[in-house]
């Protein structure tokens, strides 16, 4: 179960980093690689930091996708789609943020229901 719901973390921070290395500089698409493997540090700060990552990197889809849906009405071409597609992008890395927030992640991470850390 664990692994299950790591994975849209996964496939949101790859796609994230595709973006930053068609459009960005190089170190954010590297961020966006290292930034998943603090989790191997058993530790609720580590979990926090992917999730506020996540959060940040549905900003930047948000970000995006006003700019690129500004420039196509500019333009006057079509730009429904692309709002969509990108909504449900930025949806989707927000949404592996909070799926992070299972019971399960949050006991593997020494997260105890009420939000202090549990003693090991």
């Amino acid at each position: 179960m664990l692994f299950t719901c790591l994975i849209p973390m996964l496939f949101s921070v790859l796609i994230l980093a595709a973006h930053f290395l068609r459009t960005g500089p190089m170190i954010l698409a590297m961020l966006c690689l290292a930034v998943p493997l603090t989790l191997f540090v058993r530790r609720i700060w580590a979990l926090r930091l992917v999730q506020l990552f996540l959060l940040l990197g549905a900003a930047e889809w948000v970000r995006t996708l006003i700019v690129l849906v500004r420039d196509r009405q500019a333009q006057g071409e079509p730009w429904l789609r692309l709002a969509i597609i990108l909504g449900a992008v930025a949806a989707f890395t927000a949404g592996a943020a909070f799926i992070l927030q299972a019971r399960k992640v949050r006991d593997h991470y020494g997260a105890a229901p009420g939000g202090a850390p549990t003693r090991r």
